[in-house]
């Protein structure tokens, strides 16, 4: 046997109004957020990337001066 409830049009305002309000912190927050990791990632990823290349552009330079890296029969002086 189905169930006729009819909700309220005050029952649905109310849901209405709570997911507007939960919006509006939800951007709010985003938007304190993204200001916090702006301030806070961009030196960071600066770390990063300068911890992930710097050995593998050191290690190409000392190769490339002691010949290129497809004659490994070359010595390394």
């Amino acid at each position: 046997m189905p169930n006729n409830r009819v909700l309220s049009t005050r029952t649905l305002l109310v849901c209405a109004a709570i997911g507007v309000a939960t919006g509006l912190v939800s951007a709010a927050w985003a938007g304190l957020h993204i200001l916090v990791l702006a301030i806070g990632a961009v030196p960071l990823y600066g770390l990063v990337l300068g911890f992930t290349f710097s050995p593998a552009s050191s290690l190409s330079r000392r190769f490339a001066r002691h010949g290129s890296l497809s004659s490994p029969t070359r010595s390394l002086r």
